[in-house]
C-alpha cells in the first residue's frame, strides 16, 4: 500500500514540478487533489480527460475596508491602489492554496514531529494573511 502511495505522490510531485497548481477541490474518482495545468483542471493520478475540463478565470474583488470615522482623504483612490489590493488578494488565495496542500499531506502522517512542522507551516500562512489582511 506504500508504494501506491509513493506513485501518488509522485504523479503530483511532478505535477507541481512542471508548474501545476494545486487546487482545493478533488477527484471525484480517486480522492486525489486536482490541479490546474495548461488552462485545464486535471487529476494527476487519474490523468482522465474526462475529468478535464476549461478553468474558469477566477474573478476576485478586492477588499476594500470599511470607512473609519475622521476626515476623509483628500485624493481619490489612484489605479496603484486597485492594483496593490488585487496582487494582496492573489497571494491570499496562493497561501491558502498552499496551507490547504499542507492539510492534505498531514492527512496520512503518522509522523508526529512531521505533523508539528506542518501545523508550524499552517499557523505561519495564517499570520501572513491576517498580516496582509491588516494591511489592506
Amino acid at each position: 500500500m506504500d508504494s501506491d502511495n509513493d506513485a501518488k505522490i509522485k504523479k503530483i510531485s511532478r505535477l507541481l514540478e512542471l508548474g501545476g497548481t494545486m487546487l482545493a477541490d478533488h477527484c471525484n474518482a480517486c480522492g486525489s487533489p486536482m490541479f490546474r495545468y495548461h488552462g485545464q483542471v486535471l487529476c494527476p493520478v487519474c490523468n482522465s480527460e474526462e475529468r478535464a475540463q476549461p478553468v474558469q478565470p477566477i474573478k476576485t474583488t478586492p477588499h476594500v475596508p470599511e470607512p473609519k470615522p475622521g476626515p476623509t482623504p483628500t485624493q481619490p483612490i489612484t489605479k496603484a491602489t486597485s492594483v496593490v489590493s488585487d496582487e494582496i488578494v492573489s497571494l491570499e488565495n496562493l497561501i491558502l492554496i498552499k496551507i490547504t496542500g499542507i492539510a492534505q499531506l498531514m492527512q496520512d502522517e503518522n509522523d508526529t514531529r512531521r505533523i508539528l512542522e506542518y501545523f508550524e507551516m499552517i499557523e505561519r500562512g495564517l499570520d501572513v494573511i491576517e498580516r496582509l489582511k491588516k494591511n489592506v
